[in-house]
């Protein structure tokens, strides 16, 4: 472990937007989890909304532009004091800005050169279901690693990790911060490949395709022995990957969701839909990581 860990770079500043919600509490533990492990620096940032209108629903914000935001401000850093509180964070930076979610924390990403985002995934209203979820912008436009949380327990506890792995030369970082972290949390790592089986009548598998479900083994077998890794479940599974994925999560009760993104607009540049998929379907938390830097 001490050797796929070593090549790893360490994160050293991990940016948390927090708005109010039952969540916000979990998604700072789970901060404060990853900084010990780390020994990273938590920045928790909380944004006001600049006002705009969505003529369908006359939805309307109050508009910030040219008013007096420091009454405002003072509030919301109290706000933040507490919550840091509540979730026994002790060590933090706090920023509070105006402006689109989105924009506003792609912008601290860069100002304070953070190497993790961890932020929400759950939809609050009818606007942000319609408009789609700051954590899916945030993860098609950004190039840092970023973890969703969609889950609302009490504790930080995974105890099943899965890794998908499309068997590339870019899987290694995947793959070595997935054992990290199931090393860090004690967890069970699990290790899938799908693949897609080629269109045809006949529900079996046929030679040419059995040769290539052979390697794809093999390739399985020599990534879990060239990262040292033990206490591992590895499969290769035979359909559709968005739906595949979903289905083995499922069915193993798994915590976390491991997949890699890649490109300058983030994710949707390595898995397109697929990554898409699993992260619109997923019922547990997803963490991007980014390769190909």
């Amino acid at each position: 472990m001490d050797k796929t860990s070593s090549t790893l770079k360490k994160y050293k500043k991990i940016l948390v937007p927090v708005a109010f919600g039952e969540d916000a509490e979990y998604i700072v533990k789970i901060a404060a989890s990853f900084a010990s492990i780390y020994k990273a620096h938590i920045i928790l940032l909380h944004v006001i909304e600049e006002s705009f209108v969505f003529p369908a629903y006359e939805f309307v914000t109050p508009h910030l532009s040219g008013f007096d935001t420091t009454k405002l401000i003072k509030e919301r850093e109290i706000f933040i004091d507490q919550l840091a509180k509540d979730s026994g964070l002790k060590k933090y930076e706090k920023l509070v800005c105006s402006g689109f979610p989105q924009a506003e924390i792609l912008e601290a990403v860069k100002k304070l050169q953070a190497d993790l985002i961890i932020l929400g995934g759950h939809r609050r209203d009818a606007l942000d279901f319609l408009l789609g979820s700051v954590s899916n912008k945030v993860l098609q436009k950004t190039d840092r690693d970023v973890y969703v949380v969609k889950t609302t327990k009490k504790i930080f506890t995974p105890k099943k990790i899965l890794v998908c792995t499309d068997l590339t030369n870019e899987t290694g970082p995947i793959i070595q911060r997935s054992a990290e972290l199931a090393f860090g949390y004690s967890a069970q790592l699990h290790i899938i490949h799908v693949l897609q089986k080629f269109p045809t009548y006949d529900a079996s598998i046929n030679a040419f395709e059995q040769e290539i479900v052979d390697q794809a083994k093999q390739k399985i077998e020599q990534i879990i022995k060239t990262n040292l890794l033990d206490n591992v479940i590895s499969g290769l599974v035979i359909g559709v990957p968005k739906y595949e994925i979903i289905n083995y999560t499922q069915r193993q009760d798994i915590d976390l969701i491991v997949i890699g993104s890649h490109g300058r607009s983030g994710i949707s540049s390595m898995l397109g839909s697929v990554a898409n998929s699993v992260l619109n379907r997923a019922s547990c938390d997803i963490f991007t990581i980014r390769v190909g830097k």
